[in-house]
């Protein structure tokens, strides 16, 4: 009868449907979404500091096959967001986080919301590789603090 209750609607599979490898397996680990990445190429257009960014995070991640080939464009967007907050830091540390208006009142200089931002988009990115402090069980720490190149950058 074509107004009874459920009568266009698809029946959820079963447990063993779900396991088998059906469409509603994906992600399960017995049918993977993602394949780890290996090794990697550098994108070009890096800079002396984003190169060294890359080259250490890809590394970390590679090490724990925790990098999926779908992963190389947020870690390139998280490598140059990474140096970014370095150079806006700088600025920060170079020439303050006020400055004087024409009125005569102290106003936050725009810098200091650009490095606010920033940080925030690097903590999404973060968690989007794995990152995050709920995920970091699965990268393992640096041997010892001379090997990170950026330990010196201030949070």
């Amino acid at each position: 009868m074509p107004g009874t209750k459920n009568s266009g609607r698809r029946k959820k599979p079963t447990r063993e449907l779900q396991i088998s490898g059906s469409r509603w397996a994906k992600g399960r680990k017995d049918n993977p979404i993602a394949v780890a990445v290996l090794s990697i190429d550098q994108p070009h257009g890096y800079t002396e500091k984003e190169k060294e960014i890359f080259k250490f995070y890809s590394q970390c991640l590679m090490n724990q096959r925790a990098l999926a080939a779908g992963d190389v464009a947020i870690l390139d967007t998280f490598t140059r967001t990474y140096a970014e907050l370095g150079e806006l830091e700088e600025d920060i540390k170079t020439n303050g986080r006020v400055y004087i208006a024409p009125d005569g009142q102290e106003r936050t200089r725009a810098v200091v919301r650009q490095r606010n931002e920033c940080r925030r988009e690097l903590r999404s990115l973060a968690s989007q590789l794995g990152l995050s402090p709920s995920s970091r069980g699965g990268i393992q720490p640096i041997d010892s603090v001379s090997k990170n190149p950026f330990i010196n950058i201030t949070k």
